[in-house]
């Protein structure tokens, strides 16, 4: 989880913790210990500080969603590279020519083969 995404959680978890210490003089208040006034503003501000730490939780869970999905395509990138690295320069072009997601990397790889950057299996077959 990264930094940002952990700070939004602290807040959420503070903003909470402040909403239901907020609720306290709300009960006093309606027993009649305190004024009722200060109770329901007690309660307005309780109710403002759930909603502050929901939208903090909202914003820290889409970071942490879009870090998720950044991973996930890093892990495909490499299954599809580890795929296509024993394929000949013909078979890389004809995925390359149906385009998506393995189509970019096919693309990809011919490029690195055409500037010489070659998998090592094959450094190894021409010396």
């Amino acid at each position: 989880m990264s930094n940002s995404a952990s700070q939004y959680r602290g807040l959420l978890w503070l903003f909470t913790g402040a909403g239901l210490l907020c609720f306290w003089p709300l009960l006093e208040g309606a027993r009649g210990h305190i004024p009722p006034a200060m109770g329901l503003l007690s309660g307005g501000i309780a109710m403002l500080c759930f909603l502050t730490g929901a939208w903090f939780g909202w914003r820290g869970a889409k970071i942490r969603i879009a870090e998720r999905a950044k991973k996930a395509d890093v892990i495909a990138l490499m299954t599809v590279a580890v795929f296509l690295k024993d394929k000949t320069d013909a078979e890389l072009e004809a995925a390359a020519t149906k385009g998506g997601p393995a189509g970019e990397a096919a693309r990809l790889m011919l490029e690195r083969r055409r500037s010489g950057l070659r998998p090592s299996s094959q450094q190894q077959a021409s010396s």
